[in-house]
């Protein structure tokens, strides 16, 4: 896959991988433009961090953003902790997308004064954070 294409290929998975007629090459897709279809999309906030010890309600609010309206919320808290608790934050979503759709994350609500947030240091290799996406099923007719 390069940057403006796709190249297309059809292997039959019940022939040999050195079979002339395991791979068939079908071509090029444009990806100049986004690509309507069915998407899969995942975050995962590997180090909620909390700091403690406390007695109130701590929370990580995130959003999943389709042209910047809410369509997913998800959150972690915790409380009564003893000392400083790290926990994990997930979400997953499908959604059926239109050329020119932006999908997007964004920190709705974290407690104040620093006692919650989501931890990452790229620059000690510790990345905890990931986003992801995938294309499920496109839509060649580009009709949603």
């Amino acid at each position: 896959m390069g940057a403006k294409s796709v190249e297309m290929l059809y292997c039959d998975f019940s022939k040999a991988t050195n079979d002339a007629d395991f791979q068939k090459w079908l071509g090029y897709v444009d990806r100049s433009n986004s690509v309507p279809g069915t998407y899969f999309f995942a975050f995962t906030g590997g180090d909620v961090r909390f700091l403690g010890p406390t007695t109130t309600i701590l929370a990580v609010l995130i959003e999943l953003q389709l042209n910047g309206q809410r369509v997913g919320t998800s959150r972690v808290t915790e409380s009564n902790t003893a000392g400083n608790v790290h926990s994990e934050l997930t979400m997953q979503s499908t959604l059926d997308l239109k050329a020119g759709d932006k999908i997007w994350l964004q920190i709705f609500c974290m407690t104040p004064g620093g006692v919650a947030f989501l931890y990452d240091n790229p620059n000690a290799d510790q990345r905890f954070n990931h986003f992801t996406g995938w294309l499920l099923e496109e839509n060649l007719a580009g009709i949603l």
